[in-house]
């Protein structure tokens, strides 16, 4: 983050949800925010979808139960990720933000202008921002369906029959 933000250079991060909240990253906001000509704080684009990773094959990583993964589980989906964008300066950002805004088709995307501007289901669970979502709330927002039709599980989100809750 010092490399960044200190390089003077427009920059875009893909990282964990919970990286806004740290200390660490607000004070290096807060470095870059005190440089007047890059004064812009940073904006978020937030995916449609969760992404997923694939495991690095050979490498013996282990599953949740601490066995080593079979070759159908190299995918995984550890923790929310979106894209942290800054370095734009004033001008940058506005503009930047204007084009996005003007865009024809709406993007598979999610622009945040602010860390509280995040959708409510990327925010991190110690953010004071977050609202506390009903047991309803929370079910109504829950995938039912993965992108190919293959149902989730209730516990976990996980394609059915391949989580522990599941698993035949």
């Amino acid at each position: 983050m010092r490399y960044i933000t200190r390089s003077g250079k427009p920059w875009l991060l893909l990282v964990p949800n919970y990286v806004y909240v740290k200390e660490w990253y607000r004070s290096a906001v807060r470095r870059v925010a005190a440089v007047p000509s890059r004064a812009a704080n940073p904006f978020y684009v937030v995916p449609a979808e969760r992404y997923c990773y694939y495991a690095p094959k050979g490498l013996g990583i282990a599953n949740a139960k601490g066995t080593a993964r079979k070759a159908k589980e190299t995918k995984t989906s550890p923790f929310i990720s979106f894209w942290y964008v800054g370095g734009l300066g004033v001008a940058g950002t506005a503009a930047a933000i204007q084009a996005w805004q003007r865009a024809p088709s709406a993007p598979a995307a999610t622009l945040a202008q602010s860390s509280a501007a995040l959708p409510q289901n990327v925010m991190d669970e110690y953010d004071p921002n977050r609202k506390k979502l009903s047991k309803r709330e929370r079910e109504k927002l829950r995938k039912k369906v993965s992108r190919d039709g293959k149902p989730l599980c209730k516990t976990c989100g996980q394609i059915w029959g391949n989580c522990r809750h599941t698993k035949t």
